[in-house]
């Protein structure tokens, strides 16, 4: 079954960071839960938090994540570590309650690590697809590793670098005399190998996103070097961006999707809207939320790009009234699941 799919487009100004030198942690007397910060783009704009939770010999990796209802298809993972057997463990479970598991051996004897000491730890260093990742590891009883699939390195990782980068490092140490036992029953789970959970994935996800943000659709009709039809005459995933000061399509490349969804809103009540959100105070406005002309085009530019393109449209009002979160939401459930019964 081929995914539902809208897509969103995001651009991150990126800093380089500069991290202190690397010296061992002191760790917490029988420890039992390693604390990690990870840096996604190097800096600290982007951090997320990561855990190691050691139960005698196994340890379970819990990385931060939010709360909510399951996505349609969506797989919650987790990777157990078993130091005895020397293996990880690699296991989903999807919005239908169905589990699998997938098993692969923690040391890993085809990537070829360097090592020197800086600083009383030992640093693990090589080199896979031009990128250069190091891992610095520090004296521990116990082999631990927040990223398993790298391998097993003697002692405890406290960070690791990719290109000169802090990616990840160990921050906290504790002890938690409430951890119980993380591993539970293997007959829960169904034994498949990387690649079938990897197409169990695609086969049940179902993605929702924003292709287009209100900025693409806003330069879209406002500039007047750039023909009020190109939405209809470049591929859907050609999106506006800047280069060097110039305003330019880009193609990114994805598949496209099978439903795109366009929520109308009249001008007058989304500008009723944002007045009620700041109560009447007009100076707490945006550039673009207090120039009206602006935001007109706009919805007339996405306005445009739903009728050409093909998008479906849904109203959220109905007779001059707001409709409520609850019964929009019900309508673009009938409307993907009708796509989805398509395909």
């Amino acid at each position: 079954m081929k995914n539902v799919t809208i897509y969103t487009i995001a651009f991150l100004l990126i800093s380089a960071s500069c991290f202190s030198q690397l010296t061992p942690l002191k760790i917490t007397k029988n420890a039992n839960r390693f604390h990690y910060e990870v840096y996604d783009y190097g800096t600290s704009i982007d951090t997320s938090v990561l855990e190691i939770v050691l139960q005698k010999s196994v340890y379970q990796i819990v990385s931060e994540e939010k709360e909510g209802n399951f996505v349609p298809g969506y797989a919650s993972t987790a990777t157990f570590v078993n130091l005895d057997l020397d293996s990880t463990f690699s296991r989903a479970t999807f919005s239908d309650n169905e589990r699998y598991e997938v098993a692969s051996r923690f040391s890993r004897t085809d990537i070829d690590y360097d090592t020197t000491t800086v600083n009383g730890l030992t640093v693990y260093t090589c080199n896979i697809n031009s990128n250069k990742f190091e891992f610095f590891v520090q004296d521990y009883p116990f082999d631990l590793n927040p990223t398993p699939y790298y391998g097993r390195f003697k002692g405890v990782v406290v960070a690791f670098r990719r290109n000169g980068q802090t990616y990840l490092q160990l921050t906290a140490t504790s002890f938690d005399k409430n951890v119980g036992k993380i591993m539970s029953d293997n007959a829960n789970y169904q034994r498949v190998t990387s690649r079938q959970l990897s197409q169990l994935k695609k086969d049940k996800l179902v993605i929702t996103t924003r292709i287009f943000d209100d900025v693409q659709l806003s330069w879209g009709k406002k500039n007047d070097h750039i023909d009020g039809d190109y939405r209809a005459n470049v591929p859907f995933d050609s999106v506006l961006h800047y280069a060097g000061g110039t305003l330019a399509l880009k193609r990114i490349r994805l598949p496209e999707p099978d439903l795109v969804l366009y929520l109308h809103l009249p001008a007058d009540e989304a500008e009723r809207l944002v007045g009620s959100r700041y109560h009447g105070d007009e100076t707490k406005k945006d550039i673009h939320e207090r120039d009206d002309a602006y935001l007109r085009s706009a919805r007339r530019a996405a306005e445009y790009c739903a009728a050409r393109c093909g998008w479906t449209t849904v109203d959220c009002m109905h007779n001059h009234v707001l409709r409520s979160i609850d019964d929009i939401h019900d309508e673009v459930l009938r409307v993907s699941i009708a796509a989805l019964g398509k395909l």
